[in-house]
């Protein structure tokens, strides 16, 4: 099965789709994670629980990975060891367990790290950078952030799209900003979220898709808001999440209605329409007679709800207001043509149109309701750059169960997982590097090496005791010598691992290679 190349290039030329399934803290909670689904024009990505990653869908301009361009009705094996993916126009990035990050597709205005113009780009994966943790594909721009925080941007530039106060296209990343938690490139325009959880923006902004409440572009960051943990960029509308779980939208909004039934259209600053949301992604479509939007949104519930077209209820009607699709989901992926949805049983689900295969089902057929493409797909319980916001919340005291027992645990960057000894648990929020310092759940490491913690309100400090060793470690304030601060995140208390692990007898190792920090007593 061939695509349509004259086709594919004029929806592309006219900014057809741009989808940006952000889970920053989107993903899904309230907090940040990896992107294991991912959607584009016509084609789709998904990444299995063993790593590997899966494409289906249109293949012009070599956007699956597979070294051709036929278009794959059913999901092909592209390259394994994936923790993250995102697809944009007709490109697409994956990051590594290694961190990193491999590209391919069609480039069309995109330059490559080998310094040269490359009009038809990779037709299969090829590493471009190291030491990447986050990555996010608009429709002819991309975004990396590092593991030190630092955002990176390439591509075409036009109405500054890159962030570096030029409309100046780049052939290589240019360094953008410092202290990023995550990032979401949309339709020539960005946004990015820092380590205070203020948004920042730039690019494009015809129709107030930057939300600084003017239709002026921005060729450097502009702060909009504060408190802020997830945020999509969509094709001219953008949505997004602040701590409270209360959903903020602006751009062109398809005349959807908020709660109390007020009309949302057009606006170009956040306005707030839903509370208890804890997902988001938006795309949009602008290949047929007007421009087709489309956001879904994953309540506290676990519900899935989409508004504007293609939604997914059964029925080819738009809907200016939420509609309810399925329970259960933990991560989605919205198109202006087709759309996903990640279940909590790892099953992934499709609907909509389906003229290429991107539905990964085996047919070409249209579907108007979810169906169920594949199991066993990554759920994104990692990357969580983008911590819930740090709030002066109470640590309950640890019970100690394994007092003087060896104790063996191991972290891993961007994943809530983590093991202690044979048995793997979970955290609230994934561990993440601050001020160059790994940062690990005090609860956790406590009770498994055999500590007590107390918590002084007034002074806010935290008192951890173990036998006749106390340390006083006081929040928001740098330890000595340089070792990093307590933090306080979603209500649990972040330290430094090496200085408390240390402190508590115990050894810290670092396997650079997978991102994961060892504790052994």
């Amino acid at each position: 099965m061939k695509c349509d190349l004259s086709i594919r290039l004029i929806v592309m030329m006219l900014f057809s789709i741009i989808v940006t399934s952000v889970e920053v803290n989107a993903s899904k909670d309230v907090s940040r994670k990896e992107l294991t689904i991912s959607t584009e024009y016509e084609s789709s990505f998904a990444i299995q629980s063993d790593g590997s990653l899966w494409a289906w869908g249109s293949n012009v301009s070599y956007s699956l990975g597979d070294g051709t361009d036929i278009c794959r009705s059913n999901p092909i094996r592209i390259m394994d060891n994936v923790v993250s993916v995102s697809s944009g126009g007709s490109y697409t990035a994956a990051i590594k367990t290694s961190g990193s990050l491999y590209v391919w597709g069609w480039h069309g205005y995109w330059c490559e790290i080998n310094g040269h113009m490359d009009a038809t780009g990779y037709d299969n994966p090829t590493k471009i950078m190291d030491n990447v943790i986050s990555v996010s594909v608009g429709i002819d721009h991309a975004m990396a952030i590092k593991t030190d925080g630092s955002l990176w941007a390439w591509g075409s530039n036009s109405e500054g799209a890159l962030g570096d106060g030029t409309a100046t296209s780049r052939l290589n990343p240019v360094k953008i900003m410092d202290d990023v938690l995550a990032v979401s490139a949309g339709s020539g325009f960005t946004f990015a979220i820092r380590n205070d959880f203020s948004l920042w923006a730039w690019g494009y902004n015809h129709v107030g898709q930057l939300g600084d409440g003017t239709n002026e572009s921005r060729y450097s960051p502009v702060k909009i808001m504060d408190d802020v943990i997830s945020v999509s960029a969509g094709y001219v509308q953008s949505v997004a999440i602040k701590a409270d779980g209360s959903l903020w939208v602006w751009g062109w909004n398809v005349n959807i209605f908020d709660d109390n039934g007020n009309e949302i259209s057009g606006e170009n600053a956040p306005v707030r329409i839903m509370e208890d949301v804890i997902a988001i992604s938006t795309g949009g479509d602008s290949s047929h007679s007007k421009i087709s939007l489309n956001t879904m949104i994953i309540k506290g519930d676990g519900s899935l709800w989409t508004w504007g077209s293609n939604i997914g209820d059964g029925t080819s009607n738009e809907s200016h207001i939420p509609i309810k699709i399925m329970e259960d989901v933990v991560s989605v992926s919205a198109g202006g043509r087709h759309s996903m949805a990640l279940r909590t049983d790892g099953s992934l689900w499709a609907w909509g149109r389906n003229s290429n295969g991107q539905l990964g089902d085996g047919t070409n057929t249209e579907r108007l309701s979810p169906i169920k493409v594949m199991d066993n797909v990554m759920l994104p319980d990692g990357i969580e750059p983008v911590p819930p916001l740090p709030s002066p919340l109470p640590v309950s005291q640890v019970s100690n169960p394994f007092e003087d027992l060896p104790q063996t645990l191991r972290f891993t960057l961007r994943s809530n997982n983590f093991l202690h000894n044979e048995t793997v648990k979970q955290s609230g929020v994934a561990p993440f590097i601050s001020e160059g310092r790994t940062m690990i759940p005090l609860r956790i490491i406590a009770e498994a090496l055999g500590a007590e913690v107390d918590w002084d309100s007034a002074t806010r400090t935290v008192i951890i005791t173990k036998h006749e060793e106390t340390i006083n470690l006081i929040v928001d304030i740098p330890l000595p010598d340089d070792m990093g601060t307590p933090i306080i995140v979603n209500g649990t208390t972040f330290v430094p691992v090496r200085y408390v692990s240390e402190k508590l007898g115990a050894t810290v190792r670092w396997d650079g290679e997978n991102n994961a920090v060892y504790i052994d007593s």
